[in-house]
């Protein structure tokens, strides 16, 4: 039988932010009492003036996903019976292919041919995974970022010194390949014998995203101005995507995780002794392919 994992050269790539800081702030300024949360206001008679909201820090990051695509295709032969029925029961034999045979009674009372057989299939399965390393999980949201202008990172070291603050991936390549394996891996339960297994992975992408986090306080201007009368202060933080240009509304929690090292090699992984260890079967022998990709995504 023959067994393959292809295996695709990882790249990085990075997508530039649409919008600068000053860009996304000035919007956010203009909106930043309708994303304010409700409950900090839940007993006041009306909402604070736009100056009583301060911006207290902002700042930029590139977090981390994944995208890979493969594909399992798989040659097998299965046994199976094919029913052919009789117009009528006068029929007492006939001649296929040159043998005779004879018709016999059939499930729910039918009259026929049971011809045994066997088939020869190829089977092919594929998808196409997207994982969100910051919430560690797949998310196919972020296949709307393959639309977007992105930039190879041939120069890993120079990449973090121009954007200092840089995620660094929670998962390895290995990992990220593992579950998008066990999504295709379908291999059929009733084949005869398997003839064939091959497995292609056609890209294994490491993607870096812009996002802008802005932190704002809110602090009455009776706090501010009189020494000694308190007030109902309160923090609200919330993140940009200067690529969509849309306020993220969900709370995210970004591990504090800047990348400290300068080789990208931490994070690719796969290799044909890791594949092994996923991919049903002993010494898989694993080509990579370079350069296999006509058009990027």
């Amino acid at each position: 039988m023959i067994q393959e994992v292809h295996l695709i050269e990882e790249k990085m790539f990075y997508i530039p932010a649409l919008e600068s800081v000053d860009t996304a702030q000035g919007r956010i300024e203009a909106i930043k009492l309708d994303h304010f949360p409700s409950s900090t206001f839940g007993k006041m008679f009306s909402k604070p003036a736009p100056d009583e909201i301060i911006l207290e820090e902002c700042h930029a990051r590139y977090e981390p996903f994944w995208f890979t695509s493969v594909s399992f295709k798989t040659k097998f032969d299965r046994d199976i019976k094919y029913e052919i029925l009789t117009q009528d029961i006068e029929v007492s034999s006939a001649t296929l292919l040159g043998e005779r045979i004879e018709p016999k009674s059939l499930a729910d009372n039918k009259w026929g041919f049971e011809i045994e057989a066997t088939e020869h299939c190829d089977r092919l399965t594929s998808t196409k995974l997207f994982y969100d390393d910051i919430d560690s999980k797949k998310d196919n949201k972020l296949k709307v970022f393959l639309e977007y202008e992105k930039k190879p990172i041939d120069d890993f070291e120079a990449f973090i010194e121009k954007f200092s603050n840089v995620i660094q991936p929670q998962r390895k390549s290995s990992i990220i390949a593992d579950l998008a394996f066990q999504e295709v891996y379908s291999p059929p339960e009733n084949a005869k014998e398997t003839h064939e297994r091959t497995v292609r992975f056609e890209s294994m992408d490491l993607i870096f995203r812009p996002i802008y986090r802005f932190k704002y306080k809110y602090e009455p201007l009776k706090k501010r101005l009189l020494e000694g009368v308190s007030g109902r202060s309160a923090q609200w933080e919330f993140d940009y995507d200067p690529v969509k240009k849309v306020v993220i509304q969900e709370s995210r929690t970004v591990p504090e995780r800047i990348i400290d090292t300068v080789s990208s090699d931490v994070f690719f992984d796969v290799t044909a002794e890791t594949m092994n260890l996923f991919v049903p079967g002993t010494m898989i022998a694993a080509k990579i392919i370079k350069n296999l990709r006509d058009s990027d995504f």
